[in-house]
């Protein structure tokens, strides 16, 4: 509420500065004296505070143009950007009261070129406000959609970590099933090729070597089944 207050504020008090006998010899000094403290303020104290920038830029510009002869100054244009940038910032409050004053400061130069284009400029001014507005809806909505953006991506990346976590316990457990029969038909095999039985023995360890295939088979069609989603009809 005082940074509005201090919008509203801002333009007249100026104006009086710049128009003061006192003070109105020096307006070109006030004016450097306001770009030299924005340079300060910008680069070293507020590095951080937007706001804070931007009311320095708002004085300095307001001192530019009341320096030039305010509404003949070269530098007028300056008036719509600071309208558009205070209603970005400050908000509809700060921005509306900022551009009421500017205007009512101008009233009385309506006639000293030509009414109907005095008119017209102050209207212009009036009716930055409003394009300022939406400008700000829209840069809202933008930035709204952006945070739905990264919200979405944000569960799409948890999901895919627990899907993640989920396959590699199941590669985990997988393995750890599959090691005990492939180490038996490993060591089976072994002694096949390394000692001579009879046939009798021959074929039980044939038999335990196709059991332990089976066991590994059947561990292959459940991890199968589970990383995928789809149920296997058969093994070979």
């Amino acid at each position: 509420m005082i940074t509005n207050i201090v919008l509203w504020l801002l333009a007249p008090a100026i104006f009086l500065i710049t128009r003061n006998p006192l003070t109105g010899p020096w307006r070109l000094i006030f004016a450097v004296l306001a770009l030299i403290w924005l340079i300060v303020d910008v680069f070293f104290l507020s590095k951080t505070k937007e706001k804070r920038k931007l009311f320095d830029i708002v004085v300095f510009c307001v001192f530019l143009v009341g320096a030039t002869n305010w509404f003949f100054s070269p530098f007028f244009f300056l008036l719509y950007l600071l309208i558009i940038g205070v209603s970005l910032v400050f908000g509809a409050t700060g921005g509306l009261g900022f551009a009421v004053s500017l205007v009512l400061l101008f009233v009385f130069n309506v006639g000293e070129v030509d009414v109907a284009y005095d008119s017209l400029v102050l209207l212009s001014l009036l009716a930055t406000f409003p394009v300022a507005m939406y400008l700000r809806k829209e840069y809202l909505k933008l930035q709204e959609a952006q945070k739905t953006i990264l919200v979405l991506e944000k569960k799409a990346e948890e999901a895919k970590t627990t899907v993640e976590q989920l396959l590699s316990n199941v590669v985990i457990y997988t393995s750890a099933e599959l090691r005990q029969p492939l180490v038996n038909i490993k060591n089976y095999s072994h002694v096949l090729m390394t000692k001579k039985l009879d046939a009798k023995k021959g074929l039980e360890y044939l038999k335990r070597i196709y059991e332990s295939a089976i066991v590994t088979l059947t561990e292959l069609k459940r991890f199968e089944e589970e990383s995928t989603g789809r149920k296997i009809t058969g093994t070979s």
